[in-house]
């Protein structure tokens, strides 16, 4: 994510937070079995 972000033109490009983007919902299971995440993601163009 970072690699593509930053082939956009971005700079300073990092990840501030990931978290379980669906704990506590009826498709956690699912998400924890395919390894999905949430992230919240600091870039800037110049």
């Amino acid at each position: 994510m970072i690699d593509v972000l930053n082939r956009l033109g971005f700079e300073d490009v990092r990840i501030l937070e990931r978290f379980d983007s669906f704990r506590a919902t009826t498709k956690e299971a699912t998400a924890r079995k395919y390894g999905v995440h949430g992230a919240n993601i600091f870039a800037r163009k110049p």
